[in-house]
C-alpha cells in the first residue's frame, strides 16, 4: 500500500507579541510540534512517487530587536559582504529536533572580524530539508516574515560567532537577531562573485530582510550600498 504524504504544522502561543530571536540556538529553544492529517498531491498519486514527508512550521521565541546599523554592528563578530555558493540541509540523526541549513558563503569584502577577502565561511539557520536513513524527506520551515539568504544573491551578513565546534573546525557562523542582520544588495551582478565591493559600482541598494513595519527597513531600505557600507565602517571605527 502507498504510502502517503504526512504534513506536520507547528505553531507557538503568543505569535502577536514576535519579535526576532537574537541567535539561532535560542530560536530553537522555542518551537514545538504537534501531528496532522496525511494528504497527497495528485502528481505523487498519478506518478506512484508517494513517500513519507514530514513538513513543520516554525515560529521563533521573543528576542532582542535591532534597530540600527550601530547595535548591529555592536553585536556582530564579523561583518562581510558576500554570497552563498553552496547549501545543505542537515540533522545529526532522525532523532534530533531540529534540522539546520549549512550556508558557505564567498567574502567579497570583509568589514570586521577574523575573516579574509576571497575566502569561505560557514553559516548555519534554523530549518531546512533533509532525507533521513529511511528515505523520509523532512522539512522545517520559518514564516515568510523570517528570511534567509539565497543562492545567486549578494548580502552584507553580521555575524555571531558559533557557540560549539565539530571536530577540531570552526563552528559556523549565525545571523546576529536572525533576518535582521541580513541587508541583500540589490542588483546583483550575474556570473561569479566581484572580488571586492568597490567593483560592484554605483547603482545598488540595500533592502533590509525584515518586515516592512520593522524600524530597520524604514531607515534602510533603497540606501545606496556605498552610503551603507560607509556607516558599517564608521560604526566598526567607533566600536
Amino acid at each position: 500500500m502507498k504510502r502517503r504524504v504526512m504534513w506536520i504544522s507547528t505553531l507557538c502561543l503568543g505569535l502577536a507579541a514576535l519579535l526576532y530571536g537574537a541567535a539561532a540556538g535560542h530560536i530553537a529553544k522555542s518551537f514545538s510540534g504537534a501531528a496532522a492529517p496525511r494528504v497527497a498531491t495528485a502528481q505523487q498519486a498519478k506518478k506512484g512517487e508517494l513517500r513519507e514527508f514530514t513538513r513543520t512550521v516554525l515560529y521563533p521565541k521573543a528576542g532582542p530587536r535591532y534597530d540600527t546599523v550601530r547595535q548591529l554592528v555592536a553585536e556582530s563578530d564579523a561583518i562581510v559582504v558576500g554570497t552563498p555558493i553552496f547549501k545543505v540541509g542537515h540533522r545529526r540523526s532522525a532523532t534530533d529536533k531540529f534540522i539546520w541549513t549549512y550556508f558557505q558563503l564567498k567574502i567579497v569584502e570583509s568589514l570586521k572580524g577574523n575573516v579574509q577577502q576571497g575566502r569561505k565561511l560557514s553559516l548555519r539557520v534554523i530549518g531546512g530539508r533533509t532525507v533521513d536513513a529511511n528515505g523520509t524527506t523532512v522539512e522545517q520551515l520559518m514564516p515568510e516574515f523570517w528570511k534567509d539568504p539565497e543562492q545567486g544573491k549578494g548580502y552584507v551578513f553580521f555575524l555571531k560567532k558559533g557557540t560549539a565546534a565539530a571536530q577540531g573546525k570552526a563552528a559556523p557562523y549565525t545571523l546576529v537577531g536572525g533576518p535582521q542582520g541580513l541587508f541583500e544588495i540589490n542588483p546583483w551582478p550575474e556570473g561569479a562573485p566581484p572580488k571586492g565591493a568597490a567593483e560592484l559600482g554605483p547603482g545598488r541598494a540595500v533592502v533590509p530582510q525584515v518586515r516592512e513595519g520593522d524600524p530597520l527597513m524604514r531607515t534602510y531600505k533603497g540606501m545606496n550600498l556605498a552610503t551603507f557600507l560607509q556607516q558599517v565602517r564608521r560604526a566598526v571605527g567607533a566600536s
